[in-house]
């Protein structure tokens, strides 16, 4: 992606727009490979606040990381998953959204009003 224009701009904000796909990513930023199944997990504390009681919690997250947003960083090579393996590693475009995820995070957390930054 070309950090200089508009469209790469467009792109990185599409690709937070999830909070789906910023939990992953936040994860992702500090392991740099996960496996599907820990990412499922992830996320469904991220949603619940705690550890996920049944499959069935777990299954529409899992759906939705296989079929929508794992397909859509990988088309923008931010992580390469391959569902073979259910197997997810930071790619080469990660460095390029890297700044603005940490940036993100730390207005989630707080450390950072979004006005600051």
């Amino acid at each position: 992606m070309d950090e200089c224009d508009g469209e790469w701009l467009n792109t990185v904000f599409e690709l937070l727009a999830s909070s789906r796909r910023r939990c992953l990513l936040y994860y992702l930023k500090d392991v740099e490979y996960a496996t599907v199944d820990e990412l499922v997990h992830e996320i469904a504390v991220d949603e619940e606040g705690m550890v996920p009681e049944s499959v069935d919690d777990t299954n529409e997250i899992e759906l939705s990381l296989v079929h929508n947003h794992l397909p859509r960083l990988d088309a923008h090579d931010v992580v390469a998953y391959e569902n073979d393996t259910r197997c997810v590693v930071v790619d080469d475009g990660f460095d390029d959204v890297r700044e603005t995820i940490e940036r993100s995070i730390a207005i989630e957390d707080g450390s950072v009003a979004a006005s600051e930054s």
